[in-house]
């Protein structure tokens, strides 16, 4: 994966350091429960981790936007 991310930086497209990587054993309970993971309670050490990165990547779409917002 990150071949390709270098490759996506190369060519000057711009990219988010946050990775969201797929684990089917952090996400498999979603579907039997009903909830998805974001919304299940980040109490559980099962899902800190997944929260922390889902916020820091929303951070940093949000500042993506108020700097396209303000022309940068």
């Amino acid at each position: 994966m990150q071949d390709y991310i270098d490759r996506v930086k190369r060519q000057q497209i711009g990219t988010f350091e946050t990775l969201i990587t797929e684990n089917k054993t952090d996400y498999s309970e979603a579907p039997e429960k009903g909830i998805p993971v974001v919304l299940t309670p980040a109490s559980k050490d099962r899902y800190a981790s997944i929260h922390m990165r889902l916020k820091a990547l929303t951070s940093e779409v949000e500042a993506k936007i108020q700097q396209m917002k303000s022309g940068r």
